[in-house]
């Protein structure tokens, strides 16, 4: 029903459908098959996902232009995920850095806007230049993207490292919570839902061309980034800069198990994919709202929610336990199948990600707690702040998966 009052009020969103529908019935019948097709089922999930995100947004956001350039966002992302050669991966892959960057520039609140799109654009431009010079010199511009790649060690990570900023894996993270501590919330809430998918399909894409001696280093850099962003979330004072970090250790719990080889562990690390673009757009949703309302992105101010938004304080509950990966949330299907594939493979590895849990279990328990108990500061009902039927929304959508 949201989709199509979507459809109803919005023309250029249902152009968007219909160019990229055309693209998907054209693919065995014209040059379109070249450049344009559905390849997986990950790749049409990603699509729901960039969906669901512009009915969030458009349910959310008041401005027309963050609403316009929210759309071309997702547009460019869906087409990342269609693309079937290297040319078109690449292309469609630099677009998507162009909206983000204007959200961030032309509608962040703070100074710091401007050294969050440098660090943005200095990431980006640094590490996808030499992704674009291989598959130059190569011959590989029209080239399958899905293609087993014999190349040497050097080029694989050169070829990796293009995706690996969007990841972000650790080392290469230092831009992510700088841009969501200064992007308004729809920025935030794409970026963190959706544009961080595209490294990890991009990086799904080369993964042929890694042998199970490379994969160490990757293990090496998702281990220590999970353990020490970990960390870091347990000692933030900004509650957007913890969503932040949490969005990077996932992220590395991810790339851990897409580097173990096996079956069990890739198909986990999809529900976890998925499970973390619901849960941290809604994540995101509800610390705007907290911001917006009270001016303040402190964790201490979420004290005592419980006896002033108490309906607020329940959702952000539900969707904090919910990136923390407790049951029935089917994030913790995702990583109990992850930990338990992992038993098998690497005795080690698995002593590294029980200890992430506890880390981020601690962290996520004592967020919850605060906001249970204590005094409140605010003297208002959730309601009043006209929300309330977009977050019953969101949060069915974080666990229906799970119970069913």
């Amino acid at each position: 029903m949201a989709v199509g009052v979507v459809f109803f009020y919005d023309y250029f969103m249902f152009l968007m459908v219909m160019v990229l529908g055309s693209f998907y019935f054209m693919t065995d019948y014209s040059w379109t098959g070249m450049f344009i097709f559905s390849d997986s089922f990950m790749g049409v999930i990603m699509a729901v996902l960039g969906i669901f995100s512009i009915v969030l947004v458009f349910l959310v956001e008041e401005s027309v232009a963050l609403v316009y350039l929210s759309q071309i966002l997702v547009y460019f992302c869906v087409l990342f995920f269609y693309s079937s050669n290297f040319i078109m991966l690449y292309i469609f892959y630099e677009l998507c850095m162009f909206p983000i960057l204007v959200m961030i520039l032309g509608y962040g609140s703070q100074v710091e806007k401007v050294g969050a799109g440098y660090y943005l654009l200095l990431y980006t431009v640094l590490c996808s230049f030499p992704f674009l010079f291989i598959i130059l010199n190569m011959g590989l511009l029209f080239s399958s993207a899905y293609s087993s790649l014999f190349v040497s060690w050097e080029v694989v990570i050169f070829l990796s490292l293009c995706f690996l900023v969007k990841f972000p894996v650790y080392f290469l993270h230092l831009w992510l919570p700088k841009a969501h501590v200064e992007a308004p919330t729809v920025a935030s809430m794409i970026l963190a839902g959706l544009l961080l998918k595209l490294g990890c399909v991009g990086f799904v894409r080369v993964l042929d061309s890694v042998s199970y001696y490379q994969s160490y280093l990757m293990f090496l850099l998702s281990f220590l980034g999970m353990l020490l962003c970990s960390l870091s979330c347990a000692f933030q004072s900004d509650v957007k800069s913890l969503a932040a970090y949490s969005s990077v250790v996932h992220m590395g719990l991810y790339l851990v198990m897409v580097m173990s080889f096996s079956s069990v562990a890739k198909s986990s690390g999809f529900l976890v994919l998925l499970s973390h673009g619901f849960s941290s757009m809604l994540l995101f949703f509800l610390i705007g709202m907290f911001y917006h309302y009270s001016g303040t992105r402190l964790i201490y101010y979420f004290s005592g929610l419980m006896s002033s938004l108490s309906f607020y304080a329940y959702g952000i509950m539900l969707v904090m336990m919910s990136n923390t990966g407790v049951p029935p949330f089917w994030s913790f299907f995702g990583e109990f199948l992850a930990v338990g594939s992992l038993v098998f493979g690497f005795v080690l590895s698995f002593v590294i990600v029980l200890v992430y849990l506890f880390v981020s279990f601690y962290y996520s328990i004592y967020f919850i707690k605060l906001s249970m108990s204590g005094q409140g500061y605010f003297n208002t009902k959730f309601y009043t702040m006209g929300y309330g039927l977009v977050l019953i929304f969101m949060v069915f959508n974080v666990f229906w998966l799970g119970l069913f």
